[in-house]
């Protein structure tokens, strides 16, 4: 396996040393991110792509970049990817439409301890976060 991210000093300047597998952490939600996210969850499909999401959710959340399958809202049907998400967030049973929004975004900054606006901007300090939490958990 890849030997976990270690800390080296140099002087009174602390470096990180990361792994060969971490994700740069800049507050963009990319198909990198996606990718860590499915493969530390065990989904089926590790592909980097978070399918079938609404458009209006692109615009209004810039820190969503690459891998993102942005098509009209009313085609939406969402992503397992999301829907997993959805669950370990323990987003309302009702609500797991596997669709990224406001209430996923809330319940995710919540969880990371982040203001709770469900607005992911870019660079996003949720999806900072977010790629630290992914890095920090990766194996």
């Amino acid at each position: 396996g890849v030997p976990a991210a270690g800390m080296l000093a140099f002087g009174s300047t602390l470096v990180t040393a990361t792994s060969a597998n971490a994700l740069e952490v800049d507050g963009y939600w990319g198909s990198e991110t996606t990718r860590m996210y499915q493969r530390l969850a065990a989904l089926e499909v590790v592909d980097g792509i978070v399918s079938s999401q609404p458009a209006s959710q692109a615009s209004a959340n810039p820190g969503l970049t690459s891998g993102w399958d942005w098509v009209s809202d009313d085609a939406a049907s969402g992503s397992g990817t999301i829907k997993d998400l959805q669950q370990f967030l323990k987003v309302e049973i009702g609500a797991r439409d596997g669709l990224i929004g406001p209430s996923t975004i809330s319940a995710l900054q919540t969880w990371l301890g982040q203001t709770a606006d469900g607005v992911l901007d870019g660079p996003s300090p949720t999806i900072e976060a977010l790629q630290n939490y992914l890095n920090s958990h990766s194996r």
